[in-house]
């Protein structure tokens, strides 16, 4: 069967993140803290703009109950 050159490329990165992160399990923890800044980032730019709460709704279009 012919090798797919796209399969390859992954495989190649992969296999360099792995080493980079020192194995599979150093990799995963590398991911899980870019993922945590992420959030974290996203949580403070959503405080800062006012631009949605938790449950999904606008904080400017919030109207208070009668």
């Amino acid at each position: 069967m012919k090798e797919n050159k796209i399969v390859a490329e992954v495989r190649r990165v992969r296999e360099k993140l792995v080493k980079k992160h020192g194995g599979l399990i150093g990799w995963m923890k590398h991911l899980r803290k870019m993922d945590e800044k992420r959030l974290e980032a996203e949580k403070v730019n959503l405080a800062k703009n006012g631009k949605q709460t938790t449950k999904g709704k606008s904080e400017k279009s919030k109207k208070p109950k009668p």
